[in-house]
């Protein structure tokens, strides 16, 4: 068995869980920051909510309080997007590795200071 890892693990105080997988010879970054709420969290009165918030999330956060402030990461060439599963809501994105700050900030954004 081989001492290769692939990939890094932290878990902070409090459950936010790191998780880092290098890859060599890439020149990009993806990242995605996960939400622990998904559709079966919902009653049937409130179905589908959880992917509403999704879409409202894209329309500000504290830093980012607009649309046009939000999508600045396409406006670098990169791609973002989110998804809402059974557990969870992943907001994700991908652009050069040279700009992981700015997708970490974005996504950190997304999960802790929506405006909704």
């Amino acid at each position: 068995m081989s001492d290769i890892h692939l990939y890094d693990k932290t878990v902070f105080p409090g459950g936010t869980r790191l998780i880092l997988v290098p890859m060599e010879s890439v020149e990009s970054v993806a990242t995605s920051v996960m939400v622990e709420v998904g559709s079966r969290n919902e009653t049937p009165q409130i179905n589908g909510v959880s992917h509403f918030l999704e879409h409202m999330v894209f329309k500000g956060t504290k830093k980012y309080p607009t649309t046009e402030d939000v999508n600045f990461i396409e406006r670098m060439g990169g791609l973002q997007n989110a998804y809402t599963d059974v557990d969870i809501t992943s907001f994700h994105n991908k652009l050069m590795a040279s700009d992981w700050k700015e997708a970490l900030e974005l996504n950190k954004e997304f999960a802790l200071n929506p405006l909704i």
